[in-house]
């Protein structure tokens, strides 16, 4: 039977019908689209061809693939392996997971949170910042358990781009200078009452203004990331030798980027 009450006697056909009717947003253009805590319960999930949506994956996850949008504001709350983005423009994506890879993406935002190190290919424009945010009262450190994920441990800024070997950081920026967001607790709440327009209103609270923000050099960058690894540590409390060697390494790329730009 599925989430719907709709009964199949094939198990494929029913895996089919799930699959596309509770863990699929598919062809949608200027809407909300919300799936809350315990509706996705580790599956995977797929987003593709949406435009202008506000998307929010408030639950874990395993694997996440987003292809072919436009003009999109994707939260993803806690994706224990893969986030695929693929021939997306001008999204901006809020993301909690194990491992991101993007392909044939351009100018398109990430406050990221990873395990291991962000991957892109054949993309351009692209801006990471770090993911700091959580929803108290709702559990996500739990969500990230279950994802199989380490709040300290954040790989964030050690993007990698496959069409760059070189290393010249043409097709992307880091940008940690551009606060991300602080909680998810507004449009979890709103989900739970059931008004669409709350949750588009939390939704719009929960995004980071439009900007690419400055060089690291500029406005105190290094300074940010020295006051990002403390607070982020503090809140998650877990002053560890894992994050303390993490926040080093964060604050040694920095440093690198910034060629010691005065």
């Amino acid at each position: 039977t599925a989430t719907d009450d709709t009964v199949f006697t094939s198990r494929d056909e029913y895996r089919r019908y799930e699959m596309e009717t509770q863990l699929t947003f598919r062809n949608r253009n200027d809407v909300q689209l919300a799936r809350g805590p315990g509706t996705i319960r580790g599956r995977p999930f797929d987003i593709h061809t949406c435009s202008g949506c506000d998307i929010l994956l408030l639950d874990h996850s395993d694997m996440v693939q987003v292809d072919c949008s436009v003009g999109c504001r994707v939260v993803i709350a806690a994706c224990g392996g893969s986030v695929f983005v693929r021939n997306c423009r001008g999204c901006t994506f809020v993301v909690v997971c194990g491992q991101l890879r993007t392909r044939d993406c351009r100018e398109c935002r990430f406050w990221l949170h990873c395990a291991t190190r962000p991957a892109i290919e054949s993309s351009t424009d692209m801006s990471f910042s770090p993911f700091d945010g959580t929803f108290p009262g709702h559990d996500h450190k739990s969500a990230m358990a279950a994802a199989g994920l380490d709040p300290c441990h954040n790989q964030w800024h050690a993007v990698y781009d496959f069409s760059d070997p070189s290393g010249t950081c043409a097709n992307w920026t880091l940008a940690p200078e551009i606060p991300a967001p602080s909680t998810l607790s507004t449009e979890v709440d709103a989900i739970h009452a059931g008004t669409r327009e709350g949750a588009r209103d939390a939704a719009e609270d929960v995004m980071v203004a439009e900007g690419r923000g400055r060089p690291l050099h500029q406005g105190g960058g290094i300074l940010r990331v020295v006051k990002y690894c403390a607070l982020t540590a503090y809140d998650v409390g877990a002053w560890s030798a894992t994050y303390a060697i993490d926040s080093l390494m964060t604050l040694l790329r920095f440093l690198t980027l910034s060629r010691w730009a005065p």
